[in-house]
């Protein structure tokens, strides 16, 4: 029996130890007779792909056959039989791409890089923060979502997270961002929201000022952008 493109796509994901791929469904119009249903698959990598089917299950097949036909047309990753050294390696300034940059404290809001996923659009920047050997960051590297930046803080004091994640805030400040959003679970969130938007009063600043919030959840970034 042939397997069907979902499970087909879904067993290549479970092979490489990835979030499995997400599907939203709903119905775009037609008559009860005759109804038309849109549906999106979202991968690990944050791609999204469309299908189109009389029904939810059709639809979604035929997302999961656009997403199959992309994933095999892409080699893969070679992977070395000899034991990997673990390294760290300096997080790098990336020239900003757009115009807002998502800054996530993971030691308190672990499970949000993931939630991003099928959320993330051109010109969103998301950086996550943790401090060294947290088992936050085995588990968001595990996962390999492509649209993180990861930044290890070489702390391993109570709030060094909190610490390396200002300091990094200072150097973003040159990247001409319009507006940061800042996900933490602590009062340090708000705190660094209101300095950076009030960046003027403590420094000559160059430039716009760009607007910071603070939020604690999926839905208040959703709303910030």
């Amino acid at each position: 029996m042939q397997m069907s493109a979902k499970s087909h796509l879904q067993e290549i994901f479970q092979k490489q130890g990835k979030s499995l791929p997400i599907y939203q469904s709903v119905r775009e119009g037609g008559y009860d007779h005759s109804p038309r249903f849109s549906a999106t698959v979202i991968l690990a990598n944050g791609r999204k792909y469309f299908g189109k089917g009389s029904n939810k299950r059709e639809a979604e097949k035929d997302a999961a056959e656009q997403a199959l036909k992309d994933v095999q047309k892409r080699p893969p990753r070679s992977r070395s039989k000899k034991p990997v050294k673990r390294v760290t390696t300096k997080p790098k300034i990336r020239k900003s791409e757009g115009k807002i940059c998502i800054l996530i404290d993971l030691e308190n809001k672990p499970k949000i890089p993931e939630e991003l996923v099928g959320h993330i659009e051109p010109g969103m920047d998301v950086i996550a923060f943790a401090s060294t050997e947290h088992p936050t960051l085995k588990s968001l590297r595990d996962k390999k979502l492509e649209f993180v930046q990861i930044v290890e803080v070489p702390c391993t004091r109570k709030n060094g997270a909190d610490i390396g994640l200002t300091l990094f805030v200072g150097l973003l400040l040159n990247q001409n961002y319009e507006s940061f959003i800042i996900v933490s679970g602590d009062s340090f969130g708000y705190c660094l929201a209101d300095c950076i938007q009030n960046i003027d009063q403590m420094v000559k600043y160059k430039g716009k000022v760009p607007k910071a919030v603070c939020c604690k959840t999926l839905e208040g970034v959703l709303k910030s952008k």
